[in-house]
């Protein structure tokens, strides 16, 4: 809170607000709890409408299609009730401690992939039941236009309901499948295999890739032979990707995926579908690990107290979208790479200081 004090101190231009002084921190921690995050959202979702429009959020080259994904974040926790719809959790039952859940969806098909909105999870719901009245919302706000064409899920997320929900809607989806749909599952991995088992015509594509100092290795595979399955009417393809994992100390790490499909076979290819995959982690490696890691979101919280977690995600929603595009659209070196995220913050604070002092001096 000081710090939020202290920036604002230095760029807020006061007699644009009509206010006579930087407002304190006393002030802001009082102030956040109060306000109304539905206003939040509608003007999140704005943002995001205005970036469309102007043509700053183009799918990469690399998948072809607009790629919305869905995903559930923990907003905080504590031994005490900080939220209405915060959620007990663990051994203490009713009387915590707690947890406050939230879903976020995200535009990973667009280089900066950019947080569209988010919703909290109620207390006495989880990720799948909350699903339908946030797709509706999401609908409203962007259905119609192009970006409003593939949504990828967590298997938290996959129920008959769900994606019938979708696939009725017309909105592709790409829904991770795991042991909460045994049935399905199980069906699954009968087509397709599971560990060493090769797939019975071989593997579509495999792709092998340095990330970090790790080298990862993955196959890819797809049938139609699950389309209409037990009455999951929505479905048309099933995919499995087999992953191996080689650390720089040698050692190997194995993993199997599973998902299931509304898409035809022709919308993309198997490397695309594969990319698809991958690029649903954006959302983990967007929004909230930028806002867990580089803002403290998890940690730092600047209020605790009645709405103050929810209305802070929905700030730092903002905040990231407009920062995350300067950094890939205009924010970068010679060479195109992305400067570092604190560099960043140190350009675009010394940026606003110099317009504030300039506007302050009468030059525009």
């Amino acid at each position: 809170m000081r710090d939020a004090e202290d920036i604002a101190h230095d760029i807020l231009n006061r007699r644009r607000f009509g206010l006579r002084k930087t407002p304190s921190d006393t002030t802001l921690e009082r102030l956040i709890p109060n306000l109304c995050p539905g206003e939040f959202r509608r003007v999140l979702r704005q943002q995001n409408l205005e970036h469309w429009r102007a043509k700053m959020l183009p799918p990469i080259d690399s998948i072809g299609m607009n790629l919305i994904a869905v995903d559930g974040k923990c907003l905080g926790s504590d031994s005490v009730l900080l939220h209405p719809e915060a959620q007990p959790q663990g051994s203490g039952g009713k009387s915590g401690p707690y947890v406050l859940r939230a879903m976020r969806a995200c535009l990973v098909s667009a280089a900066s992939q950019p947080m569209l909105d988010q919703c909290i999870i109620p207390a006495d719901a989880g990720e799948a039941d909350t699903f339908p009245a946030f797709f509706s919302e999401l609908e409203g706000a962007f259905g119609g236009l192009g970006l409003w064409e593939c949504l990828s899920v967590d298997a938290g997320f996959t129920s008959r309901s769900n994606l019938h929900l979708m696939h009725e809607r017309e909105v592709s989806f790409i829904a991770a499948l795991k042991g909460n749909q045994p049935s399905l599952h199980a069906e699954v991995i009968g087509l397709l295999g599971k560990e060493e088992v090769v797939p019975p015509n071989g593997w579509d594509v495999v792709v092998t890739e340095q990330a970090g100092s790790r080298v990862v290795t993955r196959w890819f595979v797809r049938t139609s032979k699950v389309a209409d399955w037990g009455g999951w009417k929505c479905l048309v393809q099933a995919w499995r990707i087999r992953q191996r994992t080689v650390y720089s100390s040698g050692q190997e790490g194995w993993e199997d995926r599973y998902y299931v499909t509304n898409l035809s076979w022709s919308r993309l290819s198997s490397r695309r579908c594969l990319r698809a995959v991958q690029l649903h982690w954006g959302v983990e490696n967007g929004p909230n690990w930028t806002m867990d890691t580089q803002w403290g979101e998890d940690s730092h919280a600047w209020v605790r107290q009645g709405l103050g977690l929810e209305i802070l995600g929905l700030i730092r929603g903002l905040a990231y979208n407009i920062v995350r595009l300067l950094r890939h659209r205009v924010l970068r070196s010679h060479r195109h790479h992305l400067l570092r995220w604190r560099r960043v913050f140190k350009v675009l604070e010394l940026g606003l200081q110099m317009r504030e002092e300039c506007a302050e001096s009468g030059f525009s």
